[in-house]
């Protein structure tokens, strides 16, 4: 997979690959269930402060999840 520079006409870059893995000591039902639960989603994705339901019923079409999130993108000078 290739993604477009960003810079000048015709230059493509190869896409950078990134594997990481993670050995968790659960059933993996509770994992599934853990990691299904939007709401549990700022304790293991980093960056994101808040994810809350404003709706009720289940993910579907319609926005029915508030996030918040701050991202550190690095020191500029």
């Amino acid at each position: 997979m290739q993604r477009h520079s960003g810079g000048g006409r015709g230059r493509w870059l190869p896409m950078i690959d990134v594997e990481d893995s993670i050995v968790i000591d659960c059933p993996i039902g509770e994992v599934f269930d853990f990691v299904a639960d939007q709401t549990n989603a700022p304790r293991w994705q980093n960056g994101l402060e808040q994810v809350r339901r404003i709706t009720d019923g289940p993910p579907g079409w319609e926005p029915n999840m508030l996030s918040s999130a701050s991202f550190w993108v690095g020191d500029w000078t």
